[in-house]
């Protein structure tokens, strides 16, 4: 195991786990969402949250859903990350490669706080990672996004 670990998860993978299993990419990740939280509980991997997704979970319409991913989330969370203008800023310039604000903020937050990941099942996000990440790149942010399979098989090297 490398050392420590900082990431930031995604509302999806705090979701996942509670998705219909009957698909086995979507199992996969579940388990490897739960592999994760355990990484977390452990000391292994330290997990940063942000304001955004606090903002999303209040989104979940299934009442009991949305409570437990809050307190998943509480439960997993070292530090929060605040929206601020640094934040703003840096989301503004990525929305030239992202549709979803609200996942330019999940980026924007992860890069400025110094993760390593960004883990995340959403595949349009997963798709233009390469992109996104030479853009964080040339800004001195060395962000990976990674869904949480690849995230599992990383760790376990």
């Amino acid at each position: 195991m490398p050392k420590m670990m900082k990431v930031m998860l995604n509302t999806n993978v705090y979701c996942r786990p509670l998705d219909d299993l009957t698909d086995k990419d979507v199992e996969l990740e579940a388990k490897s969402a739960k592999e994760l939280f355990d990484f977390a509980h452990s000391g292994m991997v330290v997990v940063i949250t942000s304001e955004i997704l606090f903002y999303e979970i209040n989104f979940i319409e299934e009442k009991n859903k949305r409570e437990l991913v809050f307190h998943l989330a509480k439960n997993v969370e070292n530090r929060m990350i605040d929206i601020n203008s640094d934040v703003e800023k840096l989301a503004d310039q990525t929305k030239a490669y992202m549709k979803d604000y609200a996942d330019c903020l999940h980026i924007a937050s992860a890069a400025l706080s110094n993760c390593s990941y960004l883990v995340t099942c959403d595949r349009e996000l997963l798709r233009k990672a390469k992109t996104i990440e030479s853009f964080l790149f040339k800004h001195n942010f060395k962000l990976h996004i990674i869904n949480p399979i690849e995230f599992i098989q990383k760790v376990a090297e």
